[in-house]
């Protein structure tokens, strides 16, 4: 390779660095919400009866909230809640599911609340859906209201 391909190869991965490392600082920067944080499960109450297992159809209520460091339990703005109306019903398991909800629900019993915080690895990764920006951490809190025959 010439030197000039080298210097140009060389710049090129300099520019790439300086884009990637400003992203970096806008997706973390403190004006804003913390977009990474691990994935966690607590119950907040436990349930009783029949806990629940994949392939489950289940009913829960929720509210989301971006995650956000500093914040009581790490609750920024809640953006998202099925308390104002009826309750979601989902198969536990299913594709229609972000994989956190899939790996945070099973063991929950009717009656239980449980707060999820998820990373944008388990959660909606990189993509923009509805008012969540890529990269994001949420906070959910899920009510299991039944496990349904």
């Amino acid at each position: 390779m010439s030197s000039a391909g080298w210097v140009r190869k060389v710049c090129g991965l300099g520019a790439l660095a300086a884009v990637l490392g400003g992203l970096t600082a806008c997706v973390n920067s403190p004006a804003g919400p913390t977009r990474f944080a691990p994935y966690s499960q607590t119950d907040l109450r436990l349930g009783s009866g029949p806990a629940v297992v994949a392939g489950d159809l289940i009913t829960v209520h929720y509210t989301v909230w971006f995650y956000e460091d500093g914040q009581p339990e790490q609750k920024g703005a809640a953006f998202e809640t099925s308390r104002s109306g009826a309750p979601l019903q989902l198969s536990v398991g299913s594709s229609g599911v972000i994989f956190a909800w899939n790996q945070g629900l099973p063991g929950m019993q009717p009656g239980g609340l449980r707060r999820l915080v998820v990373p944008p690895s388990v959660g909606y990764g990189g993509f923009r859906t509805g008012p969540i920006p890529p990269w994001t951490t949420l906070v959910f809190e899920i009510e299991l209201v039944s496990i349904d025959e």
